[in-house]
């Protein structure tokens, strides 16, 4: 089989191909591209991704992909300008059937795609938090065992009847910090005699 290259096929292309629809919408000429270039795909799908998990916290809230999704549908398909205020694009963009007439605009195929690897990259973006999560909770448990090791051997060989009593005596109030800071003075000042 003879290979064709795809310069061949330019006028073609172009015959066949329209890289933009127009629709009037209340005397607005929305212009809608068919396709989105590789930079503006991996912008949307990025865009997308993002917005589903919080700065703050890397937590994934599923709640917002629909919401994203409109509004990179809108901001790279078409010349609307959608409203700075979250509320008022979220009720620009569910009140109205915008999206439905750009979505039968466009390129279904490269859509899909998007779809496709927006899904994948927030479960990969999720999984990846959560070994990130199990490895501090490693390290967490075994810091803590490393601590109770410790504490282990600070109070090996004392006695828990001797230790029960000092509580006893503390709670008590026989013994206090500064009856203790006394004892201790007086000791350190006979050590220097």
């Amino acid at each position: 089989m003879e290979k064709v290259q795809a310069s061949n096929l330019s006028n073609y292309i172009e015959q066949n191909y329209s890289p933009t629809s127009a629709v009037l919408i209340d005397n607005s000429e929305i212009i809608v591209k068919r396709n989105l270039s590789l930079t503006e795909m991996i912008g949307f799908v990025d865009g997308v991704v993002k917005s589903c998990f919080r700065e703050d916290s890397n937590k994934y809230m599923p709640e917002l992909k629909d919401f994203a999704l409109r509004i990179g549908i809108i901001n790279f398909y078409t010349n609307i300008e959608l409203p700075e205020d979250s509320i008022e694009q979220y009720d620009f963009l569910t009140h109205s059937d915008i999206i439905d007439v750009v979505l039968g605009l466009i390129d279904s195929v490269q859509f899909s795609e998007m779809i496709n690897a927006i899904d994948k990259r927030i479960e990969h973006t999720a999984n990846a938090n959560i070994s990130v999560m199990e490895k501090q909770m490693y390290d967490l448990q075994h810091a803590i065992a490393s601590v109770t090791e410790q504490f282990g051997a600070l109070f090996e060989g004392v006695d828990m009847n001797v230790m029960n009593a000092i509580a006893s005596s503390y709670s008590s109030g026989e013994i206090s910090p500064e009856k203790l800071f006394a004892a201790y003075k007086a000791s350190a000042n006979r050590d220097d005699e």
